[in-house]
């Protein structure tokens, strides 16, 4: 399991920096580093509504899944991001 979620928060991780950086950019190992489990969305990011519906959308396509809104509306930091897709990823929620 440890193995999946690092992958999946890889994955999640850059949806994330491909929604705050333009394609072909060179992104910074500091800002790369500064997403983890723990990161906020809104505080630590300064996503705002549209751009954290954009992430679901995003992380929809990626991982060949559909995030409920109840789901989607929980969705407070990278961690949260994570454990929704691993549990809608393996058909537990």
């Amino acid at each position: 399991m440890i193995a999946i979620a690092n992958t999946t928060f890889q994955r999640v991780r850059n949806a994330i920096l491909g929604q705050m950086y333009p394609p072909d950019t060179s992104i910074p190992q500091e800002e790369i580093d500064k997403i983890g489990m723990d990161t906020i969305f809104v505080e630590d990011l300064g996503f705002d509504s549209l751009e954290q519906i954009e992430l679901v959308a995003e992380l929809e396509e990626e991982f060949d899944i559909n995030i409920p809104d109840v789901v989607s509306d929980e969705i407070r930091t990278v961690g949260d991001a994570v454990r929704a897709v691993d549990l809608l990823v393996n058909r537990e929620i």
